[in-house]
């Protein structure tokens, strides 16, 4: 059926589509160099798991199903008649079983788009925002899976026999479609049209994703989650980000990879509570923004394309990143942004200076004197190493890490007293730096002041190196994830435990045994650098789920969504003044569930959780408490 015409409008439609993909990749081209070469089996390995077998799309169920089926749908029989060009053929048994699942799978697909329709214009569900170029994808989709039932209709119509067997729907169509060669043969051309208009609209449309998905997805981020490459200052300039072409040409790929789902914005707190910020319309202001992008002006991003409150507004919870289906780094852009103010305008709030001062002169964002870092241990007979002869620091088998909080909050100061006593209970060897730990450098960090962060960090890694230490235990999933992971690029390597999965082993294997009665119903709060950044999830549970007596809820919102408590990007140490705020949404979702105790296991969570039963005015009805204080009072 295929002519000069046909040979011609293929040509048309190919130019089209390459002309188009060129031109995205000259957006690209404009960042500055990354490497996100390396590992290829696992960068291979991802487009299967992640793409084809769409792993992360499928985590909402209506949405997911209904593009696995749309896109196989349309992929298996564009691949399998490419194929067929080549002359080959299939043996009868397998050329029927063939038939009978492209009918089926075909149907599916059409199925699938008439239900997207109705979500959009019908429902219009708020998960949507749709568009023009929406409408029209769906439209040439639809088109092409019903005319090529048309097509197929006609065939049987037209030959009948025993390819009914293996065409069920193709069989039904049949019923009601011309058995004449003319009308097979303009229902074949639109067919083929629609597929040609299809591919030529595909790098000028959403429908792009088919190939920035996969692309986006070979080269995502492959270290820790949040990862934020540890530039050598010393050799910049310029820090952070203002213009296109400083971001990286894998975050300008980041543009092209959204699909606009709104699965970022509908966990992010800070768009739930009323904030300025939208990680899906942030994500679609740098794209049109890259798009517009004029290389002799170079326009700037913050003021011109996103706000400063935009900016500020985000908690580093990696709510985004953690359901965005096609693994865009939101979390990192921000952080870029921060950099630039921070760092080159000295464009920050009066809270933050004041904690960046801190952390520079006392080792703490709240300002405490050093000194009386250690004061916290009285009457403990907690070792400090900078005090043991060689061999006595020999016998230590970790360090303890209170970290700020735990070192000079009042409040959590109370927790890092009851890891004290689960450490005795259980015969660990351990000490403290004492005043020799300053903090991990986590809030500056986050906050943009990369400078500070590196300081703080090479000292404190300098410190550890010289006492030998090996193992760290910490109550903080702020220096948990920062010790661990951040210092590595900086050549701190350390073994690092958080005291929930210390806390669980010592449980699970008999060290430490709960025998008294905590009967009480607890709601416990997944911290989001303990659960999202560090995917620790069922330690916390298991350990409360030991505890006699503990009936066990849930937030609605738990695990890999769960909703942050608001401290998070050094949001501790800034006022929330725009919209609710993060740490009252999150307690009412609690108090929802009538517990009589929230359990967390980090310090930011347990003051913000604090402060939010306060401005409910549950106090006196409602205890906060960190795992470690429950498993403490608990056992023997």
């Amino acid at each position: 059926m295929i002519g000069a015409l046909d040979l011609f409008l293929l040509a048309i439609s190919l130019f089209f589509f390459f002309y188009g993909v060129i031109k995205r990749i000259s957006l690209w081209r404009v960042g500055k160099d990354e490497n996100r070469y390396d590992n290829l089996t696992d960068r291979v390995g991802g487009i299967f798991q992640i793409g084809f077998g769409h792993t992360r799309t499928l985590k909402e169920k209506l949405t997911g199903i209904t593009h696995l089926l749309i896109f196989y749908a349309f992929i298996i029989p564009f691949v399998i008649v490419v194929f067929c060009q080549a002359n080959f053929s299939f043996t009868p048994a397998t050329a029927a079983t063939l038939s009978i699942f492209l009918d089926i799978l075909g149907f599916m697909g059409l199925v699938s788009t008439v239900v997207l329709f109705a979500r959009r214009l019908i429902v219009k569900d708020k998960g949507f925002d749709t568009k023009t170029d929406d409408l029209i994808a769906l439209i040439l989709l639809f088109g092409i899976y019903l005319t090529g039932f048309l097509v197929e209709g006609s065939r049987i119509a037209i030959s009948g026999g025993e390819i009914t067997k293996f065409s069920p729907i193709g069989a039904l169509v049949s019923s009601f479609t011309p058995a004449t060669p003319k009308f097979l043969l303009i229902i074949w051309k639109i067919h083929f049209i629609s597929v040609l208009g299809f591919i030529a609209y595909i790098p000028y449309s959403k429908l792009f994703h088919i190939i920035s998905a996969p692309l986006n997805i070979f080269f995502r981020n492959l270290k820790h989650k949040g990862y934020i490459l540890t530039d050598n200052l010393e050799d910049k300039e310029e820090f952070g980000v203002n213009n296109l072409e400083q971001f990286s040409w894998k975050t300008l790929l980041d543009f092209d990879a959204c699909v606009r789902c709104g699965r970022c914005s509908d966990n992010c707190p800070a768009n739930i509570t009323g904030k300025p910020l939208n990680p899906k319309e942030v994500i679609q202001k740098l794209k049109v923004y890259m798009e517009n992008y004029n290389q002799d002006t170079k326009n700037t991003i913050i003021r011109e394309v996103l706000s400063e409150d935009e900016v500020w507004a985000c908690t580093t919870c990696l709510a985004c990143v953690e359901n965005c289906p096609m693994m865009i780094e939101h979390t990192n852009k921000i952080i870029d942004l921060r950099q630039y103010l921070v760092l080159m305008e000295s464009n920050i709030s009066g809270e933050l200076q004041l904690a960046f001062r801190n952390i520079e002169n006392n080792g703490n964002p709240w300002g405490v004197g050093h000194a009386t870092r250690a004061d916290w241990t009285e009457g403990l007979n907690v070792p400090i190493l900078g005090e043991l002869e060689d061999a006595e620091k020999n016998q230590i088998e970790y360090l303890f890490w209170p970290g700020c909080a735990g070192a000079v909050d009042d409040r959590y100061k109370k927790v890092s007293k009851s890891m004290v006593n689960i450490l005795k209970k259980a015969g660990i060897k351990f000490a403290i730096l004492g005043t020799e730990e300053k903090c991990c450098g986590d809030p500056a960090r986050k906050a943009g002041n990369e400078y500070l962060y590196q300081n703080v960090a090479k000292e404190n890694i300098e410190t550890m190196n010289n006492h030998g230490i090996k193992k760290i235990i910490t109550a903080c999933p702020h220096c948990f994830t920062t010790l661990a992971k951040d210092y590595k690029d900086l050549g701190g390597n350390y073994e690092v435990i958080h005291h929930t999965q210390l806390i669980q082993d010592l449980i699970s294997s008999g060290k430490l045994i709960p025998n008294k009665t905590f009967s009480k119903r607890v709601i416990y709060h997944d911290s989001c650098y303990l659960g999202r950044w560090n995917e620790i999830y069922d330690e916390p549970r298991e350990i409360l789920n030991s505890i006699k007596g503990v009936e066990l809820l849930e937030f609605d919102r738990n695990r890999t969504k769960g909703f942050c408590c608001g401290a998070g990007g050094g949001r501790m140490f800034m006022e929330e003044t725009i919209g609710e705020r993060i740490n009252n949404a999150r307690v009412k979702q609690g108090l929802d569930k009538n517990p009589e105790c929230f359990a967390t296991a980090c310090p930011f969570c347990l003051t913000m959780l604090v402060d939010g039963i306060k401005e409910f005015g549950k106090i006196e009805e409602v205890e906060i408490k960190d795992i470690a204080e429950i498993v403490d009072e608990n056992s023997n």
